[in-house]
């Protein structure tokens, strides 16, 4: 048999109780009768379970002018909205108000820039030839 000692990595072994009220039950894992529709029983969501909401440049650029008038905490009271989320688009602000003006029907909304890094080149490539061809269009459009 190994020395627990020698082996680095950490397992962890199940412990099975005969007796429920022995078993150790997390937090997590404690099971409650009362119905799911009850929204004082559901479970909370942390931070990082909580749904992405998009918004779109008009708000953004509402939510601005409020907050240019009173405070960013106060435009974050008023919408409902994270300080953090108000600060960026601040700081991006001249480039929302640039894409409102360009923005053709029907075309998506988003920033150049945004988004995950390129992992491949190739794919890379082919964005890059993606945005000419949307620019071209936004331009023969308009």
């Amino acid at each position: 048999m190994e020395n627990p000692s020698s082996n680095n990595k950490i397992r962890f072994i199940p412990i099975k109780t005969s007796n429920a009220a022995e078993d150790p039950i997390s937090p997590k894992e404690e099971k409650h009768d009362m119905s799911e529709d009850d929204p004082e029983f559901l479970p909370e969501m942390s931070n990082s379970q909580k749904k992405r909401q998009s918004y779109p440049i008009d708000v953004k650029l509402e939510v601005i002018e409020y907050a240019k008038k009173t405070s960013r905490h106060a435009a974050a009271r008023h919408f409902g909205i994270s300080r953090k989320c108000i600060s960026q688009w601040v700081a991006v602000e001249e480039r929302l108000r640039e894409f409102k003006n360009v923005t053709a029907k029907g075309a998506k909304l988003r920033l150049p820039g945004a988004g995950r890094r390129v992992q491949k080149t190739e794919a890379d490539e082919d964005e890059k030839v993606r945005k000419c061809f949307v620019l071209v269009m936004l331009v023969n459009n308009s």
